[in-house]
């Protein structure tokens, strides 16, 4: 799969570029080719017209879940897509402060974890319909500024973060879903 961006008739504003989503049966490297200079044609694509992707997952039911920027705004929210790109939903955050997810990721019960680096940071779960089941802030926590995440087979959660509350670099934190 390959995500990214193109700029329409190669003006440079920020308006004017739309987001592309490309499946390919082979991995190749497409680094500064266009569409029209790849030699194997995708499977499919889709064109987001709204929304640049900024990171992309595959679902334990064959979906995918996106953090995806608008293009005008730059607000970014979590998208979810069927397995052709037929939108399903999209969440944009359900705390009071403002959103910036970084990175998500699925548990092995199918709930959708997004790390959000908004003001020290937070952590919201999803269920697959894009139902929010928590949104905890790290206040009473050691995480500052998340980075990543990821869920173990065992239900544990991994945040990396670029320091903590301390002010001490790299940390990766250890948290038990409930």
């Amino acid at each position: 799969m390959v995500v990214g961006s193109q700029c329409y008739n190669g003006c440079p504003y920020e308006y004017q570029y739309y987001g592309i989503v490309m499946v390919f049966e082979s991995v190749k490297h497409f680094i500064d080719q266009t569409p029209g200079e790849m030699d194997e044609k995708p499977l499919f694509s889709k064109i987001l017209d709204d929304f640049i992707p900024d990171r992309i997952i595959s679902t334990k039911d064959n979906d995918y879940c996106l953090i995806v920027r608008e293009t005008i705004h730059e607000r970014k929210k979590i998208a979810r897509f069927s397995h052709t790109f037929e939108f399903k939903w999209i969440y944009d955050g359900c705390c009071k402060h403002g959103f910036n997810p970084i990175d998500l990721t699925e548990t092995p019960t199918m709930l959708i974890c997004v790390v959000d680096n908004y003001d020290g940071g937070a952590i919201h779960v999803l269920n697959k319909d894009g139902d929010v089941l928590t949104c905890n802030l790290f206040a009473k926590e050691e995480v500052a500024d998340p980075l990543s995440v990821y869920a173990t087979v065992t239900g544990m959660l991994l945040i990396g973060c670029e320091k903590n509350k301390k002010n001490e670099l790299a940390q990766i934190n250890l948290f038990k879903l409930k």
